[in-house]
């Protein structure tokens, strides 16, 4: 009877071993799972960094925890995101394959998910935002900036999803900017619409008072803090400067003209209006006129003057036909003539045949086609002629101006900037000056005022203008001996 218990009593022990046993292999995972959550995921939501040595740890408690189902998609999850922080997409997308098949991916985000509460109760991500998050790691990685912001918008603000998608769009936003420098209005318009549907505040404020910038011949000196005023009378700055002045029958409109190149026979010329459906006179002086001279009347926004001659200093200008306004005047001197001398050909001795007296006249050599012009470096040789001609180049720098209206305000009881010359209630006579400041560098936007644009330090009403510089490129061309 005794032994009979005592069997029975072995049989339940052992029966209670079981569960006990899987629900410590649950807890090991349990663990390990929230390990990457907590060590890993939520500092990298908090723009901490990757920490990878913590997912290396939780890979090495994975080889000695027990097994089990749900082990091995935790394996592969912290793989795959191993994988992504290494910069190996190859490795991170087939355990990403392995890791979304029905039962894997089921495992998981019932074991580790559901069970945890739910999406809103960790921030683990899913097997499917999982699979996102690595599509716009990759795609940044490329380069490919919209495929990534694709991707990391549907991974709900997992991980680092968030931060990644300010990044973009500020690197967008600062590429926008750039392209504006340049001069590639449209190019740079195009980029801040899209961050505009994206709700990008900055992208939004550029677009509401888009304009394209105009140049003015030459740029302000800086000016000090206590500069003195000028002694004209100064208008009231606005957010894009003064505007031109206005008749009752034409209106006035901004032209900004550039020279696009400049050879021996030909002029080319481009130049920008913010204002459509005007006509424009191409206008010239130099060479044997000193006075201006029409060349064109066109609706087109470039023209090429090929009535140049060589080594011949013009200027130019466009003038609006249909509206009041004239642009900037640009000078160029033309190339000069340059008539390579070709190397002389000396034909090379015959050696008679021995068994014939007459001597074998060699055929006389003849040269192929000359190549076309390129900047690629060329050697000439006994078989290769090669000629070269320098021409001048010639591009555009923006100059960025700033100014402000610096006086005392007896409101505040201290010394205050503003965009406009404010001599109100507040003002302490005698305290005001216009101060200037020009840089090659646009300054930061800053807040606005009244619906005015406010840059760093306090500066106000920007403007842009541009200078010309140049340089020297030399072509070459060959032809081989046939």
């Amino acid at each position: 009877m005794k032994r009979l218990i005592a069997l029975l009593l072995g049989i339940v022990l052992l029966l209670t071993a079981v569960p006990a046993l899987a629900d410590e292999e649950t807890d090991d995972l349990n663990e390990i799972a929230r390990k990457v959550e907590e060590e890993y995921l939520l500092p990298l939501s908090e723009d901490e960094g990757a920490k990878t040595e913590v997912l290396e740890v939780c890979l090495e408690m994975l080889k000695d925890a027990k097994g089990g189902p749900k082990k091995k998609p935790l394996e592969l999850y912290c793989q795959v995101l191993l994988a992504i922080e290494k910069g190996d997409f190859d490795d991170a997308n087939y355990t990403m394959f392995v890791l979304s098949q029905g039962s894997m991916k089921k495992t998981f985000n019932q074991e580790f998910i559901e069970k945890s509460g739910g999406e809103s109760m960790t921030s683990l991500l899913t097997i499917e935002e999982l699979a996102l998050y690595l599509q716009g790691r990759e795609a940044e990685q490329n380069n490919e900036r919209d495929a990534a912001l694709a991707a990391y918008d549907q991974c709900n603000n997992r991980a680092d999803a968030y931060y990644r998608i300010k990044k973009i769009e500020d690197e967008q936003y600062d590429d926008a900017i750039e392209m504006k420098r340049q001069g590639k209005y449209d190019s740079a318009k195009e980029i801040l619409k899209k961050l505009a549907e994206r709700q990008y505040p900055w992208a939004i404020e550029d677009l509401k008072d888009w304009a394209t910038p105009t140049p003015k011949p030459t740029a302000k000196s800086n000016a000090s803090a206590n500069a003195t005023p000028k002694p004209t009378a100064t208008p009231k700055p606005t957010q894009k400067g003064t505007a031109k002045p206005t008749t009752a029958s034409q209106a006035s409109v901004s032209i900004s003209l550039q020279l696009n190149h400049a050879g021996i026979n030909s002029v080319d010329l481009s130049w920008t209006c913010g204002t459509s459906g005007v006509t424009y006179e191409v206008q010239r002086k130099g060479g044997s006129s000193n006075s201006w001279t029409t060349l064109a009347t066109t609706s087109s926004k470039s023209y090429t003057d090929n009535s140049t001659k060589a080594g011949t200093k013009y200027t130019y200008r466009i003038v609006a036909q249909s509206a009041s306004g004239t642009s900037n005047e640009i000078s160029v001197t033309t190339l000069q003539n340059s008539t390579p001398t070709p190397k002389p050909v000396t034909p090379k001795p015959v050696t008679p045949k021995p068994v014939t007296p007459k001597p074998v006249t060699q055929p006389p050599k003849t040269w192929g086609s000359w190549s076309s012009w390129s900047t690629n470096p060329v050697s000439a040789s006994s078989t290769r002629q090669v000629e070269t001609k320098v021409e001048t180049e010639t591009y555009s720098i923006p100059v960025y101006h700033y100014s402000r209206w610096h006086y005392y305000n007896t409101g505040y009881n201290k010394w205050y900037y503003s965009y406009a010359e404010y001599t109100g209630s507040n003002y302490k006579p005698g305290t005001g000056n216009w101060e200037y400041m020009s840089s090659y560098e646009p300054l930061s936007k800053n807040g606005t005022a009244d619906g005015h644009q406010r840059y760093e330090n306090y500066w106000w009403n920007e403007t842009v203008s541009y200078e010309q510089d140049s340089y020297e490129v030399t072509y070459y061309r060959y032809r081989d001996l046939q």
